[in-house]
């Protein structure tokens, strides 16, 4: 690592929040990039040069003065990284008083550029991971082999290995991926890795699969937070078939008004089965489709919601918060409009299946 001026700043900065003491920081040419004394920033420091010739601490009594020009009494220590010296740090004042704080400064830099270090390549390799899951689910395609390549530089991801992806979302708070992070590492901790990928979704990509109890888990502990979990495959091709299933349990959520909740693409076997029907055999259907413009919202969310209650009116009618006889009006209207009965099963499917199609017309095909 090398020693820049921003990094000399934040180093003293944070130096001098601990320690009231005159610090200079110089790079490998001796010049002093930081000070406590800004007045000193940009000149060279013959102790520091000396220092960093010797590979060893100098110390500048006030006799020694000449033999050091443009310095000021005190101790110059290198400071290491990775067993190469990259600067020196100065602490001015008696050396009898300062030598001890000097080294304690030493360290402390060191340990800052240590953590520097971590934090650059940490943020190197999120990119680097980001970079390659935004080719991996770009919606016009992907090219397989060159993303076979870029794995084997990627610690996280092993492609002999079945992921599952999930994707978070947040609708209504800022997403907080410390907090998911934590419930995560607390509750499901056989993920591989975590990217904020944009600001509407964090992708998670899991060792396992999630049980039903893990998913509940994780929703009773991140209320805002939606979860859509895709399927568990192997490969990049695999890889980008879960995420992508994943983002259809997401637009698919609003089917039975589950956002910001727990949606499972096998939970939607069915729905993934309507959208599989060629554009062809929905031609036999084209006159029922037609008469969909006649429903309104209203009616169209009565349906659905008994549909999945089974067909039991008591129990739609509680969920839609009406009558049973404004349900009956509701359901004879439907078959009014639309010629397709929703108390025969065989007809709700056909309604069921027209009302997905109309649906998914307004979605992107995300699966190739």
């Amino acid at each position: 690592m090398k020693l820049t001026v921003k990094l000399a700043n934040e180093m003293i900065r944070r130096v001098n929040e601990t320690v009231d003491v005159p610090i200079n920081l110089m790079d490998e040419t001796g010049t002093i990039l930081a000070s406590s004394d800004p007045a000193r920033i940009g000149e060279f420091h013959s102790g520091a040069m000396v220092a960093l010739k010797r590979q060893s601490t100098v110390i500048i009594k006030d006799e020694l003065l000449d033999q050091y020009p443009n310095t000021k009494p005190g101790v110059n220590i290198p400071v290491m990284f990775q067993d190469e010296i990259i600067g020196v740090v100065g602490v001015t004042g008696d050396p009898d008083h300062v030598f001890q704080l000097a080294n304690m400064t030493r360290m402390t830099i060191e340990m800052i550029i240590d953590q520097t270090a971590v934090e650059r390549q940490n943020f190197v390799r999120e990119r680097r991971l980001r970079d390659w899951i935004q080719k991996l689910v770009h919606p016009l395609g992907f090219d397989e082999s060159q993303l076979v390549q870029e794995a084997d530089y990627l610690d996280e991801i092993d492609l002999n290995q079945s992921y599952q992806i999930a994707i978070f979302t947040s609708h209504h708070t800022a997403f907080n991926i410390d907090q998911i992070t934590h419930t995560l590492n607390q509750y499901v901790p056989h993920y591989a890795f975590i990217i904020l990928l944009n600001q509407y979704e964090i992708v998670v990509t899991f060792k396992k699969e999630l049980t039903d109890g893990q998913s509940l888990i994780i929703k009773e502990n991140l209320p805002e937070n939606g979860l859509y979990i895709g399927t568990f495959d192997i490969g990049v091709s695999g890889l980008r078939k879960s995420y992508m299933f994943a983002k259809e349990a997401w637009f698919m959520s609003d089917f039975s008004h589950k956002q910001n909740d727990v949606v499972n693409i096998k939970d939607l076997k069915l729905e993934v089965a309507i959208r599989s029907i060629s554009n062809e055999a929905m031609g036999l259907l084209s006159d029922e489709q037609d008469d969909l413009n006649n429903l309104s919202d209203e009616y169209v969310h009565s349906f659905y919601v008994y549909f999945n209650c089974n067909f039991h009116a008591n129990e739609t009618a509680q969920q839609l918060h009406i009558h049973r006889n404004t349900l009956n009006y509701r359901l004879d209207m439907i078959k009014q409009k639309t010629n397709l009965n929703p108390k025969n099963v065989k007809e709700a499917l056909m309604l069921y299946i027209l009302l997905t199609r109309q649906r998914f017309s307004h979605l992107h095909k995300i699966i190739d």
